[in-house]
């Protein structure tokens, strides 16, 4: 199936091809362009019209396109992501006892990583989005993690999924992410002059020592990852339902790893300062139950004890590429962040 090239080709036809693998007889009979979100990927909201077997289907008035029609799109890291949430949404998503949005079609070319997903708009189920300055409730702290717990659950030390080559490898692809972006020396320096740069203490300031440790918890990682993550499970990718019930957006770097790099990411920025301190032993022993309950199997020291270790990750937070997210949203997660890592000592792990 061809892929648009812009927004302008997400017509009806293009939609009717789409859409034809899974409703056989719908058709889309108007289709017109709402909020377009500019991002790593592109997502136009649609407002669609269809025939009698449309409805007949239950096919929705609205949902979201999601591709890489942005400008750096084409280059082969864009590519890569673009494919892996593609084939999670395909391959994956189906298998997870999750809250997750709907795929109505998902297609990609397997030679560019060029894809094409049809998702569900969740709007439509009065959902709201997390930001950083809306920090997490313990009750939504909570449900986040238990949505974690399924996913990791569900393919827990599951060798399989070696085999799935799109899917990242225990983090080898975000270890030169990481050297390449966010520690490389002119982007380190751009960020210690902004807001953010005043959480830092000596050790923390110093790029080449950080970089290592995050190197070595990485490299440990690709050892000792059991499970799927979502590898980008920070606030701003939570949809948030009636009741504080959370869903994950943003499956762009699901990837095999360590249960705690998306647990100590996620808790680590999330709430609070304070609500963290006084929550986090009591939602990390919430999330081990659930996994245990998923299919994994996890002590109640294990537990404790990666996750102080995986704090460190959220420490990204800091070097987070200033043209990626607001400096209040970068300022306020690293904040968060460095507070966690001091006051669970977590360097003490790695140095």
């Amino acid at each position: 199936m061809r892929l648009p090239q812009s927004s302008e080709e997400i017509d009806a036809a293009w939609l009717n091809e789409a859409l034809a693998p899974h409703y056989p007889g719908a058709e889309v009979t108007g289709v017109s362009h709402g909020t377009i979100i500019h991002g790593t990927a592109t997502k136009v909201r649609l407002l669609l019209d269809y025939n009698d077997a449309g409805h007949a289907h239950g096919l929705p008035p609205t949902m979201w396109y999601k591709g890489g029609l942005e400008a750096h799109s084409g280059g082969a890291d864009m590519m890569s992501v673009y494919e892996i949430e593609a084939r999670f949404y395909r391959d994956l998503a189906p298998q997870l006892d999750m809250t997750l949005p709907k795929a109505f079609g998902v297609a990609f070319e397997p030679k560019s990583g060029q894809s094409a997903i049809l998702l569900e708009d969740m709007l439509a189920r009065n959902a709201r989005f997390g930001y950083a300055t809306r920090p997490a409730s313990p009750r939504l702290a909570a449900s986040v993690l238990e949505q974690l717990a399924r996913l990791h659950g569900a393919f827990w030390g599951d060798s399989t999924l070696r085999a799935n080559r799109p899917l990242v490898t225990g983090g080898v692809t975000l270890a030169s992410f990481l050297q390449s972006y966010l520690f490389e020396a002119s982007n380190w320096e751009r960020c210690r002059a902004l807001p953010r740069g005043a959480f830092l203490t000596e050790e923390l300031a110093d790029l080449r020592h950080m970089d290592e440790m995050m190197q070595k918890m990485l490299a440990e990682d690709r050892i000792a990852g059991a499970s799927l993550v979502h590898g980008d499970a920070h606030l701003g990718n939570v949809c948030i339902l009636p009741g504080e019930a959370a869903s994950f957006l943003d499956w762009q770097a699901v990837m095999l790893g360590h249960w705690a790099h998306d647990v100590g990411y996620f808790l680590a920025a999330a709430m609070t300062i304070a609500d963290r301190r006084a929550h986090e032993r009591d939602l990390i022993e919430h999330y081990r139950k659930a996994l245990n309950a998923a299919g994994g199997s996890l002590s109640a020291e294990a537990a404790w004890n990666d996750y102080r270790r995986h704090a460190l990750y959220a420490f990204c937070w800091f070097p987070c590429n200033p043209e990626w997210q607001p400096e209040e949203v970068a300022a306020t997660n690293a904040e968060r962040a460095i507070a966690t890592i001091l006051d669970l000592d977590t360097l003490a792990f790695w140095r």
